[in-house]
């Protein structure tokens, strides 16, 4: 009988899906090294905590008046083409150009922000 199953690292974090039988998902998550989690799963929404999957929860993100706060320190900061780090302060942005920017902030376990900012 075929499944749907979600595959994810030791972390939680959801890597790949299959609609397989029981027997091939056992052999994936054995070649792997993932764990096997029966249904599925978006990884933008959920990843597996304690053995349970479970909604990603949300970062309070804000950008007001050129500053961006709430960014949690080591969360990936991609603006446009540009990746950056954060140190967890509030982060002053001024860009060169007028127009709209896009501002991606990633940090796992976190639901993706997205945010879209015109200067």
């Amino acid at each position: 009988m075929m499944k749907k199953y979600t595959f994810c690292d030791p972390n939680g974090r959801i890597i790949q899906y299959a609609e397989c039988s029981e027997e091939n998902a056992e052999l994936t998550a054995s070649f792997t090294g993932l764990i096997k989690y029966e249904g599925d799963y978006d990884n933008r929404e959920y990843y597996l905590k304690d053995g349970v999957m479970v909604k990603k929860p949300i970062l309070d993100v804000s950008y007001t008046d050129g500053i961006l706060k709430g960014v949690p320190q080591g969360a990936s900061i991609r603006i446009d083409n540009e990746q950056y780090e954060s140190d967890g302060s509030n982060i002053e942005l001024s860009f060169i150009h007028a127009g709209s920017y896009t501002i991606k902030i990633d940090l796992f376990p976190f639901k993706l922000v997205e945010l879209t900012v015109t200067a």
